[in-house]
């Protein structure tokens, strides 16, 4: 139930869309989120060389707009909120950090699940210093997917966007 990027062509049908929506449309950043469906590999056939191979495509695509426009446009990732989890799902974010392939990191719980414990102090230490890190804020809420869901009420939200700047995150998403 993916778009397989173990596929050749399944990655150059992204790329082009990005390529097609970078060229029609005037940004200041591109952002792409392997949070909600980061299942770009079958089930046990995660590769992260293929997804660093597809990110250095996608920064080539960027730089080629970005010399074009004569202006930067940044590359965002949002990503599971634990690295370990991202790195199992096939994304090397330390890698694309160091290689400069990315610019900004949001690490998020999947769906409307809430994750009060990512691991900020770990993302920070690991990441290239030019690299800016945010956690997402879910306002909508649930104990785990599919769960009873509520809504977080304003105490909740600045009480989980404190705590998460506090430990470091440059940003709230």
């Amino acid at each position: 139930k993916c778009l397989d990027f173990s596929i050749k062509e399944v990655r150059n049908r992204i790329l082009g869309y990005i390529n097609e929506q970078l060229e029609r449309y005037d940004v200041y950043g591109l952002e792409l989120d392997f949070t909600r469906e980061p299942y770009c590999f079958p089930y046990g056939k995660q590769d992260c060389e293929i997804m660093m191979s597809f990110m250095r495509d996608v920064k080539s695509i960027v730089n080629n707009i970005s010399n074009k426009r004569k202006k930067e446009i940044k590359i965002s990732i949002l990503c599971q909120a634990n690295p370990v989890n991202a790195y199992h799902n096939g994304f090397d974010v330390f890698s694309m950090a160091e290689e400069s392939l990315i610019d900004v990191v949001v690490a998020s719980p999947r769906w409307k699940t809430i994750n009060t414990d990512i691991p900020i102090e770990l993302w920070k230490k690991a990441l290239s210093k030019n690299v800016e890190f945010g956690c997402m804020q879910q306002l909508l809420v649930s104990a785990y997917q599919f769960g009873e869901q509520h809504t977080s009420n304003v105490s909740m939200a600045f009480g989980q966007a404190t705590a998460n700047l506090s430990r470091g995150a440059d940003f709230i998403y």
